[in-house]
């Protein structure tokens, strides 16, 4: 089977999911002030992206002290729960950091041209 239905599929939820991010951000982090709503949206996508780097590396084990907590259900490994929390909780923040890394650049860039 063609994984091209897959790859457009995936494209328009990357889109949607931006998209969202994006006009929920514009109604809720300092929406009069687009100067400050740029500074905060990118040190918060630096910090978010510092802060999933550190999940990566092999010195942090957050995620198997949650796992232990909410322990999976007998038919799955605590591996395999492991492995599946830690890609969720990465890819997600991952995508959250690249949206305001973005956005906080791009108001901060039409800023300076407007100013």
């Amino acid at each position: 089977m063609s994984s091209f239905p897959l790859q457009i599929i995936t494209g328009i939820l990357c889109a949607s999911y931006w998209r969202g991010s994006w006009y929920f951000l514009d109604h809720t982090l300092f929406p009069e002030n687009r100067f400050r709503s740029g500074v905060v949206s990118l040190a918060s996508g630096i910090t978010l992206l510092g802060m999933k780097q550190y999940i990566l590396s092999p010195s942090y084990n957050g995620t198997k002290q949650l796992v232990r907590v909410f322990p999976p259900p007998k038919s799955t490994s605590l591996r395999t729960r492991y492995l599946q929390t830690n890609r969720f909780f990465v890819l997600y923040g991952i995508s959250s950091a690249c949206v305001l890394l973005w956005r906080g650049t791009w108001l901060l860039w039409d800023e300076t041209a407007d100013s």
